[in-house]
């Protein structure tokens, strides 16, 4: 696949994704390299998140949110459009959480919004920022981390609660097993581990 400007690898290894900037989407296995789908969207596809099994994996392209289950490779649910919730533009980064029940979908203008996973139904209502996220994730104990082009935030999805944890984005993180300890790669090449 040409301009290939993100992959990814399920959490059991078992499974590969690379996505392209003309909405190209390819899933491989692993172990053999054979292209086990390959799909071609109007738009970029944002994503993909796996599930922590292994077992689904989401990504949203055409403003529509998309999951799927493997190996079977069928649609686990009807696809979502999610005009209604996130309003125009391509909602962004669909992450799943840690016990996989929950999906994260940002939008372009900062929104958190939590969809049910078997459902698609959007589960509380969203949780509004002013920042278009360059990074988000959700840390092992169910918290978030929102990083944008000014700050880095980590929202109790509980409680709503914002807490700005920098100031300046990061390019990339990554936590340990119990969310205690976070290790992030600043935007400008600084590391830090918190």
């Amino acid at each position: 696949m040409e301009d290939c400007p993100a992959v990814a690898l399920s959490p059991d290894g078992r499974w590969l994704t690379a996505r392209s900037f003309n909405g190209g989407f390819v899933l491989c296995d692993a172990a053999t390299g054979e292209v086990r789908m390959h799909e071609t969207f109007h738009t970029m596809a944002f994503g993909p998140s796996f599930s922590p099994d292994g077992h689904r994996f989401a990504l949203v392209a055409d403003d529509v949110l998309r999951i799927w289950t493997l190996p079977a490779f069928n649609e686990a649910l009807a696809p979502t459009p999610l005009q209604s919730l996130v309003g125009p533009g391509a909602p962004l980064m669909p992450r799943f959480s840690p016990d996989g029940r929950q999906l994260a979908v940002f939008d372009p203008w900062g929104g958190v919004h939590l969809i049910d996973a078997d459902s698609g139904a959007q589960v509380q209502p969203m949780i509004e920022r002013n920042r278009i996220p360059s990074l988000a994730d959700f840390l092992p104990d169910g918290r978030l981390v929102v990083s944008g082009w000014r700050t880095t935030e980590l929202i109790s999805l509980e409680t709503g609660r914002t807490t700005i944890l920098a100031v300046g984005g990061f390019a990339q993180m990554s936590a340990n097993a119990d969310g205690t300890r976070m290790l992030t790669l600043s935007e400008d090449g600084g590391v830090r581990l918190w």
